[in-house]
Protein backbone atom coordinates (compact mmCIF):
# COMPACT_ATOMS: atom_id res chain seq x y z
CA UNK A 1 0.00 0.00 0.00
CA UNK A 2 3.02 1.91 -0.29
CA UNK A 3 2.22 5.19 -2.82
CA UNK A 4 3.75 5.13 -6.31
CA UNK A 5 3.61 6.71 -9.34
CA UNK A 6 2.21 5.21 -12.53
CA UNK A 7 4.13 6.35 -15.40
CA UNK A 8 3.19 5.35 -18.51
CA UNK A 9 3.66 5.94 -22.24
CA UNK A 10 2.17 8.03 -24.56
CA UNK A 11 -1.17 6.16 -25.97
CA UNK A 12 -4.33 6.78 -27.95
CA UNK A 13 -7.73 5.03 -27.49
CA UNK A 14 -8.73 4.37 -30.90
CA UNK A 15 -12.56 3.61 -29.93
CA UNK A 16 -14.19 7.15 -30.45
CA UNK A 17 -16.99 6.14 -28.08
CA UNK A 18 -15.89 4.30 -24.68
CA UNK A 19 -18.45 4.47 -23.28
CA UNK A 20 -21.78 5.75 -25.06
CA UNK A 21 -22.53 2.38 -26.43
CA UNK A 22 -25.44 3.42 -29.43
CA UNK A 23 -23.04 4.92 -31.39
CA UNK A 24 -21.29 1.20 -31.97
CA UNK A 25 -23.31 -1.12 -34.33
CA UNK A 26 -25.21 -4.29 -33.19
CA UNK A 27 -27.06 -7.00 -34.53
CA UNK A 28 -30.16 -5.19 -36.66
CA UNK A 29 -31.95 -8.50 -36.01
CA UNK A 30 -34.12 -6.77 -32.61
CA UNK A 31 -32.85 -9.92 -30.77
CA UNK A 32 -30.17 -7.38 -28.38
CA UNK A 33 -31.04 -4.26 -25.84
CA UNK A 34 -28.48 -1.78 -24.86
CA UNK A 35 -29.94 -0.45 -21.57
CA UNK A 36 -27.66 2.53 -20.44
CA UNK A 37 -26.83 3.85 -16.76
CA UNK A 38 -27.58 0.60 -15.77
CA UNK A 39 -25.52 -0.37 -13.09
CA UNK A 40 -22.41 1.37 -11.15
CA UNK A 41 -19.43 1.07 -13.55
CA UNK A 42 -15.41 0.50 -12.03
CA UNK A 43 -15.19 4.74 -11.89
CA UNK A 44 -18.09 5.21 -9.42
CA UNK A 45 -20.53 6.61 -11.54
CA UNK A 46 -24.17 4.89 -12.61
CA UNK A 47 -22.94 5.02 -16.55
CA UNK A 48 -22.38 1.21 -17.09
CA UNK A 49 -24.36 -0.31 -19.83
CA UNK A 50 -26.21 -3.39 -19.44
CA UNK A 51 -26.46 -5.68 -23.07
CA UNK A 52 -29.54 -8.28 -23.15
CA UNK A 53 -30.67 -10.98 -25.62
CA UNK A 54 -34.21 -10.12 -25.67
CA UNK A 55 -35.23 -12.61 -28.73
CA UNK A 56 -33.34 -15.38 -30.64
CA UNK A 57 -31.01 -13.98 -33.33
CA UNK A 58 -27.24 -12.36 -32.56
CA UNK A 59 -26.31 -10.82 -29.94
CA UNK A 60 -23.22 -8.78 -30.84
CA UNK A 61 -22.30 -5.03 -30.19
CA UNK A 62 -19.04 -4.34 -32.24
CA UNK A 63 -16.97 -1.05 -33.02
CA UNK A 64 -14.49 -0.67 -35.71
CA UNK A 65 -11.28 1.51 -35.37
CA UNK A 66 -7.83 1.85 -37.88
CA UNK A 67 -6.06 -0.23 -36.31
CA UNK A 68 -6.17 -4.14 -37.00
CA UNK A 69 -3.36 -5.05 -34.64
CA UNK A 70 -3.06 -3.96 -31.11
CA UNK A 71 -4.36 -4.67 -28.09
CA UNK A 72 -8.42 -4.17 -27.22
CA UNK A 73 -10.08 -3.88 -23.48
CA UNK A 74 -13.06 -3.73 -22.21
CA UNK A 75 -14.45 -4.05 -18.58
CA UNK A 76 -17.48 -6.51 -17.99
CA UNK A 77 -19.36 -7.52 -15.02
CA UNK A 78 -21.72 -10.68 -14.93
CA UNK A 79 -25.08 -10.09 -14.80
CA UNK A 80 -27.20 -13.27 -15.17
CA UNK A 81 -25.15 -15.02 -17.75
CA UNK A 82 -22.16 -17.32 -17.32
CA UNK A 83 -20.06 -16.54 -21.00
CA UNK A 84 -19.43 -13.30 -22.78
CA UNK A 85 -17.45 -13.43 -26.13
CA UNK A 86 -14.89 -11.18 -26.92
CA UNK A 87 -14.95 -10.39 -30.91
CA UNK A 88 -12.00 -10.81 -32.37
CA UNK A 89 -10.38 -9.26 -36.09
CA UNK A 90 -11.39 -12.04 -38.29
CA UNK A 91 -13.65 -12.84 -40.86
CA UNK A 92 -14.56 -16.44 -40.31
CA UNK A 93 -17.38 -17.91 -37.70
CA UNK A 94 -17.07 -18.04 -34.78
CA UNK A 95 -14.92 -14.96 -34.28
CA UNK A 96 -15.03 -15.22 -30.34
CA UNK A 97 -12.47 -15.97 -27.56
CA UNK A 98 -14.85 -16.63 -24.31
CA UNK A 99 -14.24 -15.47 -21.12
CA UNK A 100 -16.49 -17.75 -18.34
CA UNK A 101 -17.57 -15.70 -15.62
CA UNK A 102 -17.70 -18.77 -12.79
CA UNK A 103 -14.26 -20.02 -13.35
CA UNK A 104 -12.71 -16.90 -14.11
CA UNK A 105 -10.83 -18.43 -17.27
CA UNK A 106 -11.41 -18.63 -20.73
CA UNK A 107 -12.93 -21.17 -22.31
CA UNK A 108 -11.91 -20.72 -25.81
CA UNK A 109 -9.44 -18.48 -27.25
CA UNK A 110 -8.43 -18.15 -31.03
CA UNK A 111 -5.27 -18.20 -32.71
CA UNK A 112 -3.08 -15.20 -32.68
CA UNK A 113 -4.42 -13.95 -29.29
CA UNK A 114 -3.37 -13.89 -26.17
CA UNK A 115 -6.07 -13.26 -24.01
CA UNK A 116 -6.06 -11.94 -20.11
CA UNK A 117 -7.94 -9.96 -17.23
CA UNK A 118 -7.06 -7.95 -14.67
CA UNK A 119 -10.39 -8.01 -11.60
CA UNK A 120 -11.83 -5.61 -10.27
CA UNK A 121 -14.15 -4.65 -6.86
CA UNK A 122 -17.81 -5.02 -7.29
CA UNK A 123 -17.66 -8.08 -9.82
CA UNK A 124 -15.73 -5.98 -12.19
CA UNK A 125 -13.05 -7.73 -15.00
CA UNK A 126 -11.18 -5.66 -17.70
CA UNK A 127 -10.52 -8.50 -20.50
CA UNK A 128 -7.93 -7.70 -22.35
CA UNK A 129 -6.98 -9.56 -26.02
CA UNK A 130 -4.17 -8.62 -27.84
CA UNK A 131 -3.70 -9.45 -31.31
CA UNK A 132 -0.69 -9.70 -33.43
CA UNK A 133 -1.47 -10.34 -36.31
CA UNK A 134 -3.52 -8.60 -39.46
CA UNK A 135 -6.90 -11.07 -39.69
CA UNK A 136 -8.40 -8.26 -42.50
CA UNK A 137 -11.45 -6.96 -40.18
CA UNK A 138 -11.38 -3.93 -38.15
CA UNK A 139 -14.21 -5.11 -35.74
CA UNK A 140 -13.65 -5.67 -31.94
CA UNK A 141 -16.38 -6.04 -29.00
CA UNK A 142 -18.35 -8.56 -27.41
CA UNK A 143 -21.40 -10.55 -27.82
CA UNK A 144 -23.33 -12.77 -25.36
CA UNK A 145 -22.01 -16.24 -26.70
CA UNK A 146 -21.70 -19.83 -25.76
CA UNK A 147 -19.02 -21.89 -24.60
CA UNK A 148 -17.81 -22.24 -27.94
CA UNK A 149 -18.03 -19.00 -29.35
CA UNK A 150 -21.27 -18.83 -31.35
CA UNK A 151 -23.75 -15.82 -30.84
CA UNK A 152 -26.61 -17.00 -32.03
CA UNK A 153 -26.73 -20.15 -30.43
CA UNK A 154 -30.17 -21.69 -29.15
CA UNK A 155 -28.25 -22.22 -25.85
CA UNK A 156 -28.28 -18.84 -24.69
CA UNK A 157 -30.98 -18.17 -23.29
CA UNK A 158 -33.70 -15.30 -23.73
CA UNK A 159 -33.17 -11.93 -21.31
CA UNK A 160 -29.60 -13.56 -20.74
CA UNK A 161 -27.29 -10.30 -20.27
CA UNK A 162 -23.94 -8.69 -19.01
CA UNK A 163 -22.91 -5.59 -17.95
CA UNK A 164 -20.21 -3.19 -19.77
CA UNK A 165 -18.42 0.12 -19.88
CA UNK A 166 -14.56 1.37 -21.21
CA UNK A 167 -13.90 0.11 -24.07
CA UNK A 168 -10.32 0.61 -25.69
CA UNK A 169 -8.26 -0.08 -28.64
CA UNK A 170 -4.46 1.14 -28.76
CA UNK A 171 -1.78 -0.03 -31.34
CA UNK A 172 0.60 -1.28 -28.39
CA UNK A 173 0.73 -5.13 -26.80
CA UNK A 174 -0.40 -3.90 -23.64
CA UNK A 175 -3.17 -2.24 -22.56
CA UNK A 176 -2.49 1.12 -20.87
CA UNK A 177 -5.02 2.68 -17.83
CA UNK A 178 -8.09 3.58 -19.48
CA UNK A 179 -8.64 6.78 -21.75
CA UNK A 180 -12.25 7.55 -22.20
CA UNK A 181 -13.43 8.75 -25.36
CA UNK A 182 -16.77 10.66 -26.54
CA UNK A 183 -16.64 11.12 -30.11
CA UNK A 184 -13.28 11.25 -31.28
CA UNK A 185 -10.46 9.48 -30.34
CA UNK A 186 -8.27 10.38 -27.40
CA UNK A 187 -4.20 10.60 -26.76
CA UNK A 188 -2.73 10.52 -23.53
CA UNK A 189 0.35 11.97 -23.27
CA UNK A 190 3.95 10.36 -22.16
CA UNK A 191 4.03 10.39 -18.56
CA UNK A 192 7.67 11.34 -16.64
CA UNK A 193 8.67 11.91 -13.28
Amino acid sequence: NCPHYLLEPASTNLITYSEDFSQWDKNTDNSLTLTPNSATSPDGSLNSTKIEKVAAGYSYIRKTYAASTGVFSIFIKKGNYRYIGIRNNTLTAPSYSVFDFDTESFAKVLSNHTLSFVKYPNGWYRIIDYVSVNNNSPYRGIALSDIDGNESSGGIPINSFVYMWGAQGETLSYPTSYIPTNGTAITRAAETA
